[in-house]
């Protein structure tokens, strides 16, 4: 460009680069599940899916982790049914899946954050939490594993955390 001297900058030659944020953001569209009243030891799978939406800006990859909600509960968040320990599972599927497509992967959630894996990896049923693009949707399935034995006699809370992360 010139300016009004009749003077041209080098500058005005150089290539003008923005930075784009990035934004991580998801859309889960169910709240609380109640899996129901449980009489004996058993694992049950929810009815209906979560349904989790990438609103970012980039592709995205989720991590899950679950952990006890209830105050002074006596239950525990673990790998395998115990006395008060309980299981729970997640799986990334379109329709709701089997005991054995849980069994198929790694599904189980811990306290810890584990990130999702590409196919046959965590999580993963036909769909995994991984390298999903803009706008699109991942159905996510429980299953819930009931302790061997519990001593707690109120209804327990589980909280399920869905973290976004940019895809590597």
């Amino acid at each position: 460009a010139v300016d009004e001297l009749g003077k041209q900058s080098a500058l005005s030659y150089g290539a003008t680069a923005t930075a784009q944020a990035t934004i991580l953001s998801v859309s889960v569209d169910f709240g609380d599940y109640d899996f129901g009243t449980f009489t004996a030891v058993q694992s049950t799978i929810s009815t209906g899916a979560v349904t989790i939406t990438n609103l970012g800006n980039v592709t995205q990859r989720y991590q899950l982790k679950a952990d006890t909600g209830t105050v002074n509960t006596p239950w525990a968040i673990g790998t395998a049914r115990d006395n008060d320990v309980v299981v729970m599972n997640g799986l990334f599927n379109t329709a709701r899946p089997a005991d054995a497509d849980f069994a198929a992967v790694m599904s189980t959630m811990t306290i810890i954050n584990a990130a999702s894996g590409a196919a046959s990896g965590n999580f993963a049923g036909d769909q995994t939490g991984t390298n999903v693009p803009v706008a699109a949707l991942r159905n996510l399935w429980f299953r819930l594993g009931m302790p061997l034995s519990t001593s707690a006699t109120d209804q327990q809370l589980i909280k399920i955390t869905i973290t976004a992360e940019q895809a590597p």
